[in-house]
């Protein structure tokens, strides 16, 4: 069998029931709702809609349109009475009508200005109440269906820095809302936190049981009677008691699996992982189900294909992993209508930059000059007539560039750079650490009035020339997978 096979047969069949589809229709699914009778999952940017016996429809892809305005890359979903809602990077959201198969804009967020840091990393419906977490100012969101940027929302509560995962909530019998947030500490020290609040107001007696310690969280849900957290990487699932936080059951999952949905009554459990969705206590759902189109070549948010990657070094030498979300991939980036396709090491300018790993030039741009700011100004106005970051605009704004190719097969990009070594060349070689450019902001829309304002090296690895890493994973992910990729950089470089 090959690393991607899914794996139809559960450990234990008494008690966990499974649809297995066909190979690579979704290798790490990162959102599952439910909703009369059909499941709606996220996986690789595309929304699918999975029901029994049928393999799995495409609703939604990056590259579609919906009321005029291009898909980029959804990130979270959620489904309820009033539709299915999907968060995209950009902070748009769309609604999709399951009785008229018809998409609209319930949210649009693009016009939001050069400076906004703002980064909705989760989106859920609390009956027609929309809520959307904010990991750049760390807040809650409430809006209201058909809104724009500023209009008709309200700020729902601040919350403690770190980096924020996911939120649950819900609503009491006596209407009384609440709210539950995943997050993980600054800088990813310590382990994750489960907030809860209660009427905007953080109620300060949950705590979890002492010996519950989360890591590497991905998902928190809740229902009439539990709230439930899918940590370690996917591997545990807990069942808390939605008042105190104290456990009231651990289920035993049959591996690592990435998304999850509990129904309002706790009487069905629902977990996805790589291409199977598996029935808690649901034994009798078990079934093959064949057909749909899989996902073709190598995939950026496939574990496998993580896996083969070569170890690299951090580029800038003495630099700290990034810590806010806004500096990692898949970040939106409001001044172009687009998303963030790297991470950012900030420094001063004129900083060196050291090859991350063994690999051979691809790209280099000795001869760059700077632009004039009429050029600043016809790129933004492509943008915004586009609604998005045309490919010859994303390049402008790279400014200055080296690409190395790696073993691997990946190619790391250098941008924004201030200088490139002179004696590299196209097809040369280099070597893991060698100095090979210098920290600059050619291209940044700050490079307009100054050279030396918002320095930093933007650098970002692609896979196949089509996809970026840390494209269709969750933030937290993200910053997991690079962690783990990359070594920091030592004096001996």
């Amino acid at each position: 069998a090959s690393p991607t096979t899914p794996p139809c047969l559960s450990p234990d069949p008494a008690v966990w029931g499974s649809w297995c589809f066909e190979s690579q229709l979704f290798p790490h699914p990162i959102a599952l709702d439910q909703f009369d009778a059909t499941f709606y999952l996220l996986d690789g940017g595309r929304v699918l809609a999975l029901s029994q016996f049928a393999p799995p429809v495409t609703l939604l892809a990056p590259g579609d349109v919906v009321s005029g305005t291009r898909v980029l890359e959804p990130l979270d979903l959620v489904a309820g009475s009033d539709g299915l809602l999907v968060l995209d990077r950009a902070g748009d959201v769309y609604r999709y009508d399951p009785t008229t198969a018809v998409w609209t804009l319930d949210r649009y967020d693009r016009p939001s200005g050069i400076r906004a840091s703002h980064y909705y990393v989760a989106l859920d419906l609390l009956e027609q109440d929309r809520y959307l977490l904010d990991a750049g100012y760390r807040y809650g969101l409430r809006y209201q269906a058909g809104s724009e940027t500023e209009a008709n929302q309200e700020s729902g509560w601040l919350l403690p820095e770190g980096q924020l995962v996911d939120i649950a909530l819900w609503r009491t019998a006596e209407g009384v809302s609440h709210a539950y947030v995943l997050m993980q500490p600054p800088f990813s020290t310590g382990e994750a936190r489960l907030l809860f609040y209660e009427a905007g107001q953080e109620v300060t007696h949950f705590r979890p049981d002492v010996d519950i310690t989360f890591n590497r969280p991905r998902e928190v849900r809740v229902s009439d009677t539990a709230v439930y957290v899918l940590d370690e990487a996917g591997a545990r699932l807990t069942q808390l008691d939605p008042r105190t936080g104290r456990v009231q059951n651990n289920i035993p999952l049959p591996h690592p699996l990435t998304t999850f949905w509990v129904s309002p009554d706790d009487s069905q459990l629902v977990l996805a992982g790589r291409d199977t969705l598996y029935f808690w206590q649901q034994p009798e759902k078990t079934q093959t189900i064949r057909g749909g189109e899989p996902l073709t070549g190598a995939q950026p948010h496939d574990t496998a294909v993580w896996q083969t990657f070569i170890p690299r070094l951090w580029p800038v030498q003495g630099a700290q992993f990034p810590n806010r979300e806004i500096q990692m991939p898949g970040a939106p980036r409001h001044y172009r209508f687009g998303v963030h396709e790297g991470v950012d090491f900030y420094w001063a300018a004129g900083k060196e930059i050291r090859a991350a790993a063994d690999g051979m030039v691809a790209r280099v741009m000795h001869g760059y000059t700077q632009p004039y700011p009429a050029d600043y100004f016809n790129q933004r106005q492509a943008a915004r007539q586009a609604g998005y970051t045309p490919p010859d605009a994303l390049d402008f704004y790279r400014g200055r560039q080296l690409w190395l190719e790696y073993s691997d097969g990946t190619v790391g990009r250098y941008a924004h750079l201030q200088a490139i070594d002179p004696t590299l060349q196209v097809g040369d070689t280099v070597t893991q650490g060698q100095i090979v450019a210098w920290i600059g902001n050619s291209g940044t829309p700050a490079s307009e009035t100054n050279q030396t304002e918002d320095a930093h090296l933007h650098y970002e690895i692609w896979l196949n020339d089509t996809y970026y890493l840390g494209q269709f994973i969750r933030p937290s992910e993200a910053r997991e997978w690079f962690a783990a990729l990359f070594t920091a950089s030592t004096d001996e470089q």
